[in-house]
């Protein structure tokens, strides 16, 4: 298992996996993705298993100690250091669930 900073190639397994764990109406969209790839480098990580995308972790470094409704819609952008890290969504393939990814992904490693 690799764990890597996200990039903008992999987005469509990651929408994907976002549509698998969240219904229409809770999912982030593409868009909302770009911007988080964009402003979260560092923060944003992939799992892959022999070059496939089975899961993500999304959050951001920031002054606020919790996830706020308003973060889902307008990314705050990374502070260089300190503060606190967020985390908004852990996705896992469902095929990959139940077996400590999402715990590894937590960590970044």
């Amino acid at each position: 298992m690799e764990i890597t900073d996200a990039t903008l190639a992999d987005l469509p397994e990651i929408l994907r996996i976002e549509q698998l764990g969240f219904t229409a109406e809770e999912a982030g969209t593409a868009e909302q993705y770009q911007d988080r790839l964009a402003r979260l480098a560092g923060t944003f990580l992939v799992a892959k298993e022999k070059h496939k995308l089975v899961g993500f972790v999304v959050g951001a470094a920031t002054q606020e100690p919790y996830v706020a409704d308003w973060m889902f819609e307008h990314t705050p952008t990374n502070l260089p250091t300190g503060g606190h890290q967020l985390i908004y969504t852990i996705g896992i393939d469902p095929a990959y669930r139940g077996h400590g990814l999402g715990s590894r992904l937590e960590v970044g490693y």
